[in-house]
């Protein structure tokens, strides 16, 4: 299956045929909800996690964001889009999944070709595995998560897609899905185990290891995992704690090997444990469990944390979480966030360097996902009209400026109605 140009033709054919395969997912896990997104609940707010957000492969940035009616599962529909680096078009490459997406999409590039955020860089694409790993959560219908990978962005933005072996129902969270070389690492739908595939071309997926044996002999207890990311040394996954303390661990992500907790100090909070809703590489890090940024929720904050090669992961101060729709990580191995209501949004980032918060100009209504560049140009997606969107628009803010620009607005032909 071939790329194609972002034309309303073309992304009415790619929805349409999307559509019908079940309702979106419930809940994959207590307390757990599948989607965020523009006019979505949040994980603080709500407690679901967040499942839009941006990656970038050696020649294209990729987005994950919802359409349709947002707050009606069965009419709610999650789209893959895709820039060519060096171009300004963004691209509907949903229909490369061959899947409907109610439940939503996931996407992970292999860490050797992993290097964070958007905007444009050169350079051919290096490191074993995929250029773009996606997977798509289950819906009603669908018990399991169909798998395909995505060859290289030619610069007028086509590509092609490959289906390879399908995967146990992966959780609805932008973390769920690591691409490892030519494999794969996935959080299940209930959070209760981590699986992985040595060779997603093929399948093969089985139990790297369960809930209760990560969190084993931890003051966390059992958690319920939504995240897992590949370092350089290994794996780090993450998940809310019903105990106390924050639910992330490293291992060298082989079957078999001992997981331990990654120490961090939280600055004072009321005393509950810190859940851990997103994690992903570090094009920075390096070292034995390091190379990674991780994003905590506690309450009504959220707390970025940046684990490094050795000694304990350096923490953000809190932040007021509201409803937490979209995280992306970022060329200096912070992370992005998008908080709602969609009617208002902001957008903070969050540096290792720096320490610090720093919250964005304002962005457009519906900014529902944000990437952010090497050159510092930060790209929002906005999904429009709120609360049943059909329209992506682009938005620019460059270095130092208070205004977003206005860009490309891709218009998607949402077929409201043929799921459920």
């Amino acid at each position: 299956m071939t790329g194609r140009r972002a034309t309303a033709a073309l992304a009415a054919a790619g929805l349409a045929a999307l559509a019908g395969c079940g309702a979106a997912s419930s809940a994959t896990s207590a307390g757990v909800a599948g989607a965020g997104g523009a006019g979505g609940s949040g994980a603080a707010a709500g407690g679901r996690l967040p499942l839009a957000t941006a990656v970038k492969t050696g020649t294209a940035t990729w987005a994950t964001l919802a359409v349709g009616a947002l707050h009606d599962p069965a009419n709610t529909f999650w789209v893959l889009l895709e820039r060519a680096h060096g171009s300004a078009a963004w691209v509907d490459q949903t229909q490369g999944t061959d899947t409907a997406t109610n439940g939503g999409v996931l996407e992970s590039v292999a860490r050797a070709d992993a290097t964070a955020g958007g905007g444009t860089a050169g350079g051919a694409t290096t490191g074993a595995g995929p250029h773009l790993l996606v997977a798509v959560a289950p819906s009603q219908l669908l018990a399991f998560s169909p798998v395909v990978t995505s060859g290289p962005v030619a610069p007028d933005g086509t590509t092609s897609f490959t289906a390879a072996g399908p995967a146990p129902g992966l959780q609805a969270s932008a973390a769920a899905l690591a691409a490892r070389g030519a494999g794969a690492v996935g959080v299940a739908a209930a959070g209760d185990r981590l699986v992985a595939s040595a060779d997603v071309a093929t399948g093969g997926w089985s139990t790297l290891a369960t809930a209760a044996a990560i969190g084993n002999g931890s003051t966390c207890g059992t958690p319920v995992l939504h995240a897992v990311a590949v370092t350089s040394g290994g794996l780090l996954a993450g998940g809310s704690c019903p105990g106390r303390g924050v639910g992330l661990w490293s291992s060298a992500g082989t079957p078999g090997a001992a997981w331990a907790p990654v120490t961090v100090a939280l600055p004072a909070t009321d005393g509950r444990a810190a859940d851990v809703a997103w994690a992903a590489p570090d094009p920075v890090g390096s070292g034995p469990g390091g190379g990674a940024v991780a994003l905590l929720v506690d309450g009504p904050v959220v707390l970025a944390a940046h684990v490094g090669a050795a000694g304990p992961a350096q923490v953000s101060p809190p932040r007021p979480a509201g409803a937490l729709d979209a995280v992306t990580a970022t060329p200096d191995g912070g992370v992005a966030v998008v908080t709602g209501p969609a009617a208002a949004p902001a957008v903070a980032r969050w540096s290792p360097g720096s320490g610090r918060w720093v919250s964005l100009p304002a962005p457009p209504a519906g900014t529902a996902v944000v990437t952010v560049g090497a050159d510092g140009l930060v790209t929002a997606l906005a999904a429009t009209p709120l609360g049943r969107p059909t329209t992506v628009t682009a938005w620019s803010l460059a270095p130092g400026a208070s205004q977003w620009q206005r860009g490309q607005v891709l218009d998607l032909a949402v077929p409201f109605g043929s799921s459920g």
